[in-house]
């Protein structure tokens, strides 16, 4: 599974979920076996569990294995959705966390 651990750091950072200990919640096991899932080195996952995990933070099963096809089921990404994920993707934590947190703020001013 290449590059598997890499799409659930990705997703779990992207959910707000970015801990082992979050993961391991999430799925029902040990913070080993989350840690193992995070390696780059996995070979397999129990299907139930990931079925739980993928449950959870909104994920589709098939992109989270293989990398292809858009990683949730509720719709495709605009083009401007998916730029921001990019760009999310690529900043160290802190600075994710202020952009989100700027971006809230900016949105509370905005509303009615």
């Amino acid at each position: 599974m290449d590059d598997f651990g890499k799409r659930l750091k990705d997703a779990l950072v992207i959910t707000g979920n970015g801990t082992t200990n979050r993961l391991a919640k999430l799925g029902g096991f040990s913070e080993n076996t989350a840690a193992e899932w995070l390696s780059k080195n996995i070979a397999h996952v129990d299907a139930v569990r990931l079925w739980h995990v993928c449950d959870a933070l909104g994920l589709r099963m098939s992109w989270l294995i293989t990398g292809k096809g858009n990683p949730t089921s509720l719709r495709k990404l605009s083009k401007d959705e998916m730029r921001m994920l990019q760009i999310a993707l690529k900043m160290a934590p802190r600075r994710l966390e202020a952009w989100l947190k700027e971006g809230e703020a900016e949105l509370e001013l905005t509303q009615p």
